[in-house]
Order: C-alpha cells, then sequence, then structure tokens
C-alpha cells in the first residue's frame, strides 16, 4: 500500500471481485408463521384428544375375559368372568407422583363389592388397599386354571400386592365364612369351615403366606412363600389335604411356581 499527499490510502494486488449468488437467510413471511402456529395447534389439539376419548377395548384384551367393555383407558368399565363389573378411574396426581398409570377401581356384582387402588407400570401391577366382600366367584376369575371352585363369602383386606418388577409379595389377609367347595369336573361338595388367609412380609422381603381355620391359626392347612422376584411356593399340609380333598392329594404335595 503507497500513500500519497492529499489522496486516501491506495490498494495494490489483485482485484477484490463480489460474489455474484450471495447466500441470504430465508425469509418467512408473517402469514406462514401464523399458519405454521395454527396448524401445530390444531395438531395437538387432536393427538390430545384422539388420547383423551382413547376407548378401553384398546388396552383390555378380550381373550382375558373381559367382556362388555365401554368407555376410555381414564374413565372405563368391563365385565369380568364370575358376572362382576369392572370400573375404573384414573388418577392423575398420584400417576405424577409415583410415576406409572394410577387409577382407582371397583368392582361390583353378586355378593361382591371390592374397591382399591392400582399402579401400573412397564415391569408390572401394583394394587393397594384392597378391601370389601367378595364371593367364590373372584376366586374363579382370579384363578380360572384351578381344577375346584369354591362357594363361599370372602372378606377381603390387603394393603399390598404386587406382581412384577423386583419387589412382589402380598400383605393383609382375607377371611372365609363357611362355604363349600368340590372339583370342577364334578363330585361330591366338600363343606369348608372359616378360613383365614394371611400374608405377612417375609425375612427376605417377599411374602409368607399361611391359610388355617380362624379359630386355629397355629393350624396351618397351606403354607407357602413368594420371593421378590416372583417365586410362588406352596405347601398344603397332611392337615390341609384332610381338611381339603378338592385341592390336594392324600398326604400333601407342594407346588411351586412364577407369578
Amino acid at each position: 500500500m503507497t500513500l500519497r499527499t492529499g489522496e486516501g490510502p491506495t490498494l495494490q494486488g489483485p482485484d477484490i471481485v463480489a460474489d455474484p449468488f450471495p447466500i441470504q437467510a430465508p425469509v418467512v413471511s408473517r402469514r406462514l408463521q401464523r399458519i405454521l402456529i395454527f396448524a401445530s395447534i390444531g395438531l395437538g389439539t387432536y393427538l390430545a384428544a384422539l388420547v383423551a376419548t382413547a376407548p378401553a377395548a384398546l388396552v383390555l384384551p378380550r381373550s382375558a375375559g373381559f367382556t362388555d367393555i365401554g368407555g376410555t383407558i381414564w374413565n372405563g368399565q368391563a365385565s369380568v368372568p364370575g358376572g362382576a363389573r369392572l370400573g375404573w378411574r384414573w388418577a392423575p396426581l398420584r400417576s405424577i407422583a409415583r410415576l406409572g398409570f394410577a387409577l382407582d377401581w371397583q368392582t361390583t356384582g353378586p355378593g361382591s363389592d371390592v374397591a382399591g387402588q392400582a399402579l401400573i407400570r412397564a415391569d408390572g401391577v401394583l394394587l393397594e388397599q384392597v378391601s370389601g366382600q367378595a364371593s367364590g366367584a373372584l376366586l374363579a376369575a382370579i384363578a380360572p386354571d384351578l381344577p375346584f371352585s369354591c362357594d363361599m363369602p370372602l372378606n377381603i383386606d390387603l394393603r399390598r400386592a404386587a406382581i412384577g418388577g423386583k419387589a412382589q409379595g402380598f400383605t393383609g389377609q382375607i377371611l372365609s365364612d363357611a362355604g363349600t367347595c368340590g372339583l370342577k369336573a364334578g363330585g361330591v361338595a366338600t363343606a369348608v369351615a372359616p378360613l383365614v388367609a394371611i400374608a405377612a412380609q417375609g425375612p427376605d422381603q417377599g411374602s409368607e403366606l399361611t391359610l388355617a381355620p380362624q379359630g386355629q391359626r397355629r393350624r396351618k392347612l397351606i403354607e407357602g412363600s413368594v420371593s421378590p422376584e416372583g417365586h410362588l411356593r406352596l405347601r398344603v399340609t397332611a392337615d390341609g389335604a384332610e381338611a381339603l380333598p378338592f385341592a390336594s392329594t392324600p398326604g400333601g404335595l407342594v407346588l411351586e411356581t412364577n407369578l
């Protein structure tokens, strides 16, 4: 660069050529912005409406025995085996606090009126504060593969029942009035005295299970355990085989399975 008196600086070297195709930032008109905003709001509203009105039939398989399904996944009802009607309502605050799908539920039917809370997660189901009266049909609905059925009133008080996950087990008790039980294949029904089933927390954080006559709680008819991983072990004692011949071979038996 050479500086001369009364003149500005003179640049020497190759001329600077302007870019014939300058890059310009895209310009979005205000009208297009409004269209995009309203389209996003409309799409979000549509998706929210789909979720809010999702029918309960999407999550309740008829293969599990549910029929006459109505309502939505948030507030619905369905008929269950045994003639009872199950209803539920989503609990949003409890769902947020416990990181799952929480709901309040109730089942009513002939001789049955049981209610409680449920928390559904990907790894299992947790039932809490379950109480009420039920008939022997509830046993058939919960365990349809049992070879016997019972006709007796049940008084339920379960504080916790967890199936699935890493902390499975039960806590609470079920009292039964006198009734009868018999094999589904036929035969003479057996009179059954009032019983009490007790589930208590075990030393390994699982559950210890016992079934005994209400007036003789030390006379165990069935005893067992549930591990935190869901391994169930039941042993029908010799007394149990005598009092409950429909549930065991003579002398007793041991059953092991996974929940």
